[in-house]
């Protein structure tokens, strides 16, 4: 997972990016994948890309699925075979107050997992307060 910015200014719009890559061998797999967004953010907009030999990558979009009230954000993919390939991009905007912004995203199957130490990312984001626009000196006459 990355981020569009690893420092930005409040209010202003940033994105993940999240890449699945299923390297393992085994059999076709249910696969989830899952962030949580912070506190203080507005979604803008999510897209997925990329090859996904089983299924269709289509209704992968649609498989998206707000988990309310907590800004969970999740999509669930039917079966992934080795070699197939998501890109989640997740659009919000930052909040209007300055500070940290922590973002972890996690995918999950049923199917045990050869690799778990690749299954969960975390993303930090610094927010600083807008900068202030200073007016010109007027000289007296």
């Amino acid at each position: 997972m990355s981020a569009s910015v690893n420092t930005t200014c409040v209010g202003k719009p940033i994105s993940y990016q999240l890449v699945l890559t299923m390297w393992d061998r085994a059999a076709p797999r249910p696969v989830t994948l899952t962030t949580h967004l912070p506190a203080a953010v507005s979604l803008i907009s999510t897209t997925v890309t990329g090859t996904v030999s089983v299924g269709h990558l289509d209704h992968v979009g649609q498989r998206r699925r707000l988990c309310s009230p907590d800004g969970c954000v999740r999509w669930t993919l039917p079966h992934m075979v080795a070699g197939d390939r998501l890109t989640a991009t997740i659009a919000i905007t930052t909040p209007n107050t300055a500070g940290v912004l922590i973002n972890t995203a996690r995918v999950a199957s049923i199917t045990p997992d050869s690799n778990v130490a690749n299954n969960e990312r975390t993303v930090i984001t610094k927010i600083q307060s807008a900068p202030t626009r200073r007016r010109p000196a007027r000289w007296a006459t």
